[in-house]
């Protein structure tokens, strides 16, 4: 019988996750910037405050063991980084599904014509609760673009540019949101 190292394993354990953990939180725009949290148990997931249908996403990998052959060094650790890209991309999709419905928490930005232009942007912002800080500053969600509306945006930045008139509705809308942030935090103090 062979000795055992559980001191090494335990080592190359935690390696090995971290190195997936890495993978996955690193490997896709949105899901790095989504709080990890470990479902043990219960299927409740959450946007905000609004309850979402659970989708449980799943990757696995096996290797067959032969007498007398391991796996290499890089090859063990490139495994827990392919799998970690790949829970990435599952977790993204599931995450761009749950937020292709309009909520207090997420918009979809359509345009009204085939070019997307501030007015479009503002509308779509207007179903959604904006925070802000300590300063007063809005926190702006962040927003995620395919390949052609990004190359779209960037063709036609004049487009976007603040006019005065811009400035004043977006001051306007500021304003309109600063107003509901300030009543929902008025309610949640009434509450606790």
């Amino acid at each position: 019988m062979l000795p055992e190292f559980p001191t090494a394993q335990e080592a190359i354990q935690k390696a090995w996750n971290e190195g997936f953990f890495k993978a996955l939180g690193l490997s896709d725009p949105l899901v790095a910037q989504v709080e990890v949290r470990v479902q043990k148990e219960g299927t409740k997931a959450f946007i905000g405050n609004t309850e979402i249908q659970f989708k449980k996403a799943h990757v696995e990998h096996q290797w067959k063991p032969e007498n007398g052959k391991g796996i290499p060094f890089d090859d063990f650790f490139a495994r827990a980084e392919s799998l970690g890209q790949e829970m990435a991309k599952q977790q993204a999709a599931i995450c761009f599904e749950a937020l292709s419905t309009p909520g207090p928490h997420n918009a979809v930005f359509k345009g009204s014509d085939s070019a997307f232009c501030f007015e479009d942007f503002l509308s779509s912002l207007e179903g959604m609760e904006i925070d802000f800080d300590e300063a007063g500053m809005p926190k702006w969600p962040a927003a995620f673009v395919g390949g052609e509306a990004f190359a779209s945006l960037r063709m036609n930045r004049k487009a976007w540019s603040l006019t005065e008139e811009r400035q004043r509705r977006l001051a306007e809308f500021v304003e309109r949101k600063r107003k509901d942030f300030d009543e929902r935090k008025a309610r949640r103090r009434l509450v606790d």
